[in-house]
């Protein structure tokens, strides 16, 4: 959000180093592969506002990503605080993987404020966030958050209905529950050195199948890639978010690549 100019503040309960640090290294990955210069970089840190104000940070905002702990008495109670201290105006968009819109907003004080905004890791690379407004998020909220996304350079999916795991997780799922059934009815074995029959890899590939289909080809071509160092047997991890990291940034920095937010 920060680098395409919006202005950030980010409420942390905890010590802020940790989560600096984080910030700090992710923009270090960019400039590494020259996407933003060292300049650039400590300029876009210093836009970030940092409180333990939670009144404070939330009062003229337009857009909240909640991503606390996925417990649901813990977010709702933030709800409240948040819509207290905020009125009607900001959309709440949390990055819950599980916890539907509908349960979320219960007893808020403004629930057609409340969504999911389910982004997917790492979130500074991969373009697609789910949006789910469920039952009682308004139209108006689920359309500005799909169009705050969007001017990130995301691409926003709206999942129509509450299901569990939303669109991505939900194939994933069923591609676990397949890979691991075959494993039980003696079809496969978690032995099999090939890739293309070892449960792990199956999985891996329906996954990427999915992000072909809702992700544009530049940020696929990289994920194919890591696929196929995971195919060859050379599997680590460490090679293969490095390979990750460098291929999707090097598709960003082509003239016709989605513009750069994450």
């Amino acid at each position: 959000a920060v680098m395409h100019g919006e202005e950030v503040t980010v409420w942390y309960r905890r010590n802020f180093e940790k989560l600096k640090d984080n910030i700090r290294s992710i923009l270090q990955i960019f400039t590494d592969n020259g996407v933003i210069s060292t300049e650039e970089a400590v300029l876009l840190f210093d836009k970030i506002n940092f409180t333990m104000d939670l009144e404070a940070a939330v009062q003229y905002a337009d857009f909240i990503q909640e991503s606390i702990a996925e417990n649901i008495d813990t977010k709702k109670e933030m709800y409240q605080k948040i819509q207290t201290a905020a009125g009607s105006k900001p959309v709440i968009a949390s990055s819950t993987s599980f916890l539907f819109p509908s349960i979320l907003s219960e007893g808020a004080l403004y629930p057609e404020r409340i969504l999911v905004g389910h982004p997917y890791n790492p979130a500074y690379l991969m373009p697609v966030i789910e949006v789910c407004g469920g039952e009682t998020a308004s139209k108006e909220s689920i359309a500005f958050a799909k169009e705050i996304y969007a001017g990130w350079g995301k691409v926003p999916v709206e999942c129509k209905k509450e299901v569990k795991g939303f669109i991505c997780n939900e194939i994933n799922q069923s591609a676990t529950r397949i890979a691991r059934d075959e494993i039980v009815n003696g079809i496969n074995n978690v032995y099999n050195r090939s890739p293309i029959n070892t449960s792990y890899y199956l999985f891996f590939a329906i996954h990427l199948f999915l992000c072909r289909l809702i992700v544009p080809m530049k940020f696929f071509s990289p994920l194919c890639q890591l696929y196929l160092t995971l195919c060859e047997n050379k599997f680590s991890p460490l090679k293969c978010r490095s390979r990750l990291v460098s291929s999707c940034i090097a598709n960003m920095r082509q003239p016709t690549a989605l513009r750069l937010s994450y």
